[in-house]
Formats: structure tokens, sequence, C-alpha cells
């Protein structure tokens, strides 16, 4: 599970593209709609239901769920309600939705979103934001960053992980202690949700 996860984010395209995928949407009613999507960023999904015909947009406002075949993997999506900031990852500010790729489920589920191409432009790598979120009530938290560039790996970063993650999992005393111990890093943001979901009680 670990390193299918790490996998997963760094083989995921940081950027989906602008074409229509075989998926799927569910909306907040119930219905579920069958054909071809394109994502629209956090605005919602662009629906047709074949080839030739007329696509119509949804609002996120809409949606429940998104399901896509993309890269012939079966992707998850949800368009949940949460804050997003570069420079202040622990205050809640810029609350809106926005449009995450689930990337596994358990005890926590690790939420995977992707800022717009402007933000990339600026800070001249691609930058991917993981969040937690341990009840379907609980708006997501903002977990730790991803930045790559045309040179350089994934890099993983959160500024005061330990503090963060210490009180996030405090019902896990043994990973509580491998943090103390410094057994886990920001480097380390998604073995410590693989450790959360599968060894704690």
């Amino acid at each position: 599970m670990k390193l299918s996860l790490t996998a997963l984010v760094i083989l995921f395209s940081t950027h989906i593209n602008a074409q229509f995928y075989n998926g799927s949407i569910t909306l907040n009613d119930g219905k579920k709609l069958t054909g071809l999507i394109e994502f629209n960023y956090d605005n919602g999904i662009n629906y047709k239901k074949s080839e030739n015909a007329d696509f119509s947009a949804i609002s996120s406002d809409k949606i429940k769920s998104v399901q896509a075949n993309i890269n012939d993997t079966n992707e998850s999506f949800v368009f949940l309600d949460a804050p997003f900031s570069l420079t202040r990852i622990d205050e809640p500010q810029n609350i809106k939705k926005r449009l995450f790729r689930i990337m596994s489920q358990g005890k926590v589920t690790l939420l995977e979103y992707t800022p717009s191409t402007a933000l990339v432009l600026l800070y001249s790598t691609e930058i991917t934001v993981l969040y937690l979120q341990k009840t379907d009530a609980e708006m997501p938290k903002m977990y730790a960053y991803i930045q790559r560039g045309a040179v350089i790996g994934a890099r993983y970063k959160r500024r005061g992980f330990k503090e963060f993650a210490t009180e996030y999992f405090s019902d896990c005393p043994t990973l509580v202690e491998k943090i103390n111990n410094k057994d886990f890093k920001a480097k380390h943001a998604i073995e410590v949700i693989d450790y959360y979901n599968n060894s704690c009680n």
C-alpha cells in the first residue's frame, strides 16, 4: 500500500488535460449521468452523453462525486468545501468548492488537490496539495505540499509537520511516537497515512 500510494502521487498527471474522458457523474439528488466528462477545475464538470452530442456545464454545487477513466485507470473525484493557501497552511482561509482526487480511503481519507495552471507558472514548479479528512462532516485539512520541477523530483513540504501530525493523529500513540522520534517526517506524508489506516487500532 505504501509504495502504491507513493507511485500514484508521482505518476498521476498533476494537471488533467482539457479533454473529455469516459466517466460518470453522481448528482446530489442521486441521479447518475454516464458518458463523456471534461474537468472544469473547481467550477464543475462539462458533460455530454455521446461524442457528437452538445455538452452541458454542471456546477460543482450540484455534484456529489465523479468517476473518470484516465490513462486506463479508474479515478474517483469529489467537490468539497476546503481552504487553500501556499503561505498559511494552518489557517482556514479562502474556503470554496474544490476538486479533489480521492487517493485512498480508510479511517482517514487522503485527498489530492491541484491548483490552477496560473500558480504553476508563478512558482515555476508543479504544485500538488494533499488534504486529510477523517469524516464526511469534517472540512478537509491541508496536510502537505508536493513540488515538482523540470530537474528536481517530488519534494514533500509541510511547515510545522511534527506539531500538526502529532495532534491530528493523537489517537494513535505508536504513530505519535514515530513522529516524535523523527521516524516519520514531512517527506513521509503518505507513509504516515498508510500507517494510520493499517496499523492503528
